[in-house]
């Protein structure tokens, strides 16, 4: 009988689930920042998504996979989950079992406590054992408001996470499109660059020979040098570009390679739909997010409202004690009892209301939040909008001028090959068509970039 009874006490203390570690955030450290990452163009193209670039997707998935971002906003959800979890807890009752077990020595001739002085040993055992059961009335809605809250913030933290995707996404594939367009500028930057030798060779051959003067000279000199800092510039505009895009990777800027295959206008049309419905964005995480949080909010301003009113609470316990382990079961040294308390408002100096009407203010924040999202939804995609419609009409503009120019260079071209004028006018257009093809691609690109932005504005995927 004493060990099972004993058994008992220690089984039923520890009968409750052990805790769940949910850390997993892994600390940098040199040893992970040394790590070399390299990514590599794809062997297969992409042809399911809009960009059909399949090493912009690999990079997109990474930085969803490894960014420090995304794993906060994952962890917020969490957090919003657990807060959740505890306040569904409350509205159900709560039970609790404590209990002790445990020996005490008297020494032969010391004194004992007045229940056991008739009684001669030198040992005590003493068990005890209380079970308590509480539950609170939820009346008038109070817990199941709180609760309707923190399931309001879940969805608002889930719309965060989501839009911090969205535009994690967005600027990776804008920095993507920078770095390809970097790539072509510096293709033409050294065609610029080798034509504009060729002038100064020519140049300065004549001017030996007497047939220029050093006026000349000196400003094809100087056409090439600016040729040579140009080139340094979008050199370094790469490497700038390409750390921005292991940054927002998650990665070591100073260990990450990135192989970048740039894409010429030709390779791609973006193009937009006659018609854009405002119901569009109803479908952004942010506006999605600031909505759940008014509710939230709308929720609390019920739970406040549960305080001018009596709450009532419910309580029980069964509890044992004995000297003799033997007789711990003993219906007769059981006791037991169940009480009920009201908690009545009826005077508090005005804290009720003043908490009533916080709760009125942070609701009324939360709304115009929620408005204000709204607005800066439409702001985002009208900016966008007349962007893309503006930057369509400049390539129009821009690759009549790149066709003019290549038209002259084709007659100068022929010209020069029928011996009817030398070669420099050919190079000086030459460098002309160049420096006219690097705006287009520019232009492109920028086209590109503003795509992205509005389909971000506009709460899509890409």
């Amino acid at each position: 009988m004493y060990r099972i009874g004993l058994f008992i006490i220690f089984f039923v203390s520890a009968c409750h689930q052990p805790p769940v570690d949910l850390l997993k955030t892994i600390s940098l450290n040199s040893k992970n920042l040394a790590v070399i990452h390299h990514y590599p163009l794809p062997k297969k193209p992409l042809k399911q998504k809009l960009f059909k670039d399949q090493q912009l997707q690999n990079l997109i998935h990474i930085a969803l996979t490894d960014s420090p971002d995304i794993t906060a906003v994952k962890i917020r959800v969490i957090r919003a989950e657990q807060i959740a979890q505890a306040a569904y807890a409350t509205l159900w009752p709560v039970a609790g079992l404590t209990s002790n077990f445990g020996k005490r020595f008297f020494k032969a001739h010391g004194r004992l406590p007045q229940p056991l002085q008739s009684l001669a040993f030198e040992q005590l055992s003493q068990a005890n054992i209380n079970f308590n059961f509480n539950y609170e009335l939820d009346f008038w809605g109070k817990n199941r408001e709180n609760l309707a809250s923190h399931l309001s913030e879940i969805c608002a933290s889930k719309m965060a996470k989501a839009h911090t995707k969205l535009i994690l996404s967005s600027l990776i594939a804008i920095h993507y499109f920078a770095l390809q367009n970097i790539e072509l500028q510096i293709n033409l930057a050294r065609k610029v660059q080798s034509a504009q030798q060729e002038i100064q060779n020519i140049v300065l051959s004549r001017a030996q020979k007497g047939v220029l003067s050093d006026v000349p000279v000196k400003t094809a000199l100087t056409q090439l040098e600016q040729s040579y800092l140009k080139l340094d510039a979008l050199k370094l505009e790469k490497q700038q570009v390409q750390f921005k895009l292991a940054y927002l990777m998650g990665k070591n800027p100073l260990k990450t390679q990135i192989e970048i295959k740039p894409t010429k206008p030709s390779e791609l049309r973006l193009s937009l739909p006659k018609i854009l419905p405002a119901n569009l964005l109803a479908q952004r995480p942010d506006i999605l997010a600031a909505r759940a949080k008014a509710q939230a909010a709308a929720h609390l301003v019920q739970v406040a409202k549960t305080a001018f009113y009596p709450n009532i609470n419910l309580a029980a316990f069964i509890s044992g004690q004995s000297f003799y382990f033997s007789q711990f079961f003993n219906v007769a040294i059981r006791t037991q009892g169940v009480n009920a308390a009201l908690d009545l408002p009826i005077f508090d100096a005005g804290a009720r209301q003043a908490n009533l009407n916080k709760q009125y203010a942070e609701y009324e924040l939360a709304v115009n939040q929620y408005n204000q999202t709204i607005l800066h939804a439409l702001h985002d995609v009208a900016d966008n909008l007349a962007a893309f419609k503006t930057i369509e009409q400049k390539i129009k503009h821009q690759h009549r001028a790149v066709a003019a120019t290549q038209a002259n260079f084709n007659l100068l071209q022929a010209r020069f090959t029928h011996g009817i004028i030398d070669y420099l006018p050919v190079l000086e257009v030459k460098e002309t068509l160049f420096e006219q093809q690097a705006v287009l691609y520019g232009l492109e690109n920028n086209k590109k970039q503003t795509y992205v932005a509005l389909v971000t504005a506009l709460g899509g995927r890409f």
